[in-house]
């Protein structure tokens, strides 16, 4: 009988639901063997969990995987007598919102984008929030968009990018529409809020529960083609992914758009 493949998502959750017990004191325990970084420690790259990582975050690349190559992934130690306590909240808030949804606290993991310097600010004190689009709050991106995330990541001086991987506790979820100044849940039904019920592109955590219902795990640092924001993403990947011939037709059918729109 063929053996089904175990995708890697399957297995992160797998690990995330079995594993929280062991997420401090297993990260103690290697303290002395791997890097710290800002209250980071590097995951060996022949770690079972490195290669659980890695293999989720391309899986989500598209085309741009075959440029795309990880550097190091480091997970939150959660070092500091505060970083303990805020994981000992996360837990107990996803128990809370497990009994007030009937039993599924709909724990996803998402993806946010920062800075090195913003990463480091938020394993030691936590997140911000930020007024965008949908309402005051932090967005991630649902794991299988590492694609989107990598448009709003910051290069550093090294030319690196740098992902956050976050466990989100989402609850109940509301459509949030564009042009929103919502900072909390609508009602006492909800919990989080998303751009698209059935297939969301973000999550939206408000900052009244950015620091319950985030849990910031691990940092993927990796190097990417140079242009990855917007339609400078779209360029790049014709650039490298088709002929010479298409992208030719491509930008053909473009100038001829605007021509009969002038």
């Amino acid at each position: 009988m063929e053996t089904m493949a175990v995708e890697p998502w399957d297995l992160m959750y797998h690990t995330a639901n079995h594993g929280e017990e062991a997420s401090v004191s297993d990260c103690e325990s290697v303290t002395t063997h791997n890097e710290h970084i800002d209250g980071l420690v590097r995951l060996d790259e022949d770690e079972k969990l490195h290669h659980i990582i890695e293999k989720a975050f391309v899986s989500g690349l598209g085309p741009l995987r075959q440029h795309t190559s990880v550097v190091g992934i480091h997970r939150n130690r959660y070092a500091s007598v505060i970083s303990q306590a805020r994981f000992q909240s996360f837990r107990i808030f996803g128990r809370a919102v497990e009994e007030k949804c009937g039993g599924n606290a709909n724990v996803k993991f998402g993806w946010y984008a920062a800075s090195k310097d913003e990463i480091g600010r938020i394993i030691s004190h936590g997140f911000s929030h930020s007024n965008g689009l949908y309402g005051c709050g932090v967005y991630l991106y649902p794991h299988h968009s590492s694609i989107e995330s990598m448009k709003s990541c910051v290069v550093d001086e090294d030319g690196l990018r740098h992902l956050l991987l976050c466990r989100v506790i989402l609850g109940k979820m509301e459509v949030v529409h564009p042009g929103s100044q919502q900072y909390h849940p609508s009602s006492e039904d909800f919990d989080s809020g998303v751009d698209n019920l059935p297939a969301p592109n973000k999550y939206i955590v408000w900052s009244t529960h950015m620091n319950t219902h985030i849990l910031p795990e691990y940092v993927v640092t990796f190097r990417a083609p140079p242009c990855l924001k917007g339609e400078q993403l779209y360029n790049t990947c014709l650039f490298f992914f088709f002929p010479f011939r298409v992208q030719v037709m491509v930008a053909r059918s473009c100038t001829n758009l605007i021509c009969s729109l002038i």
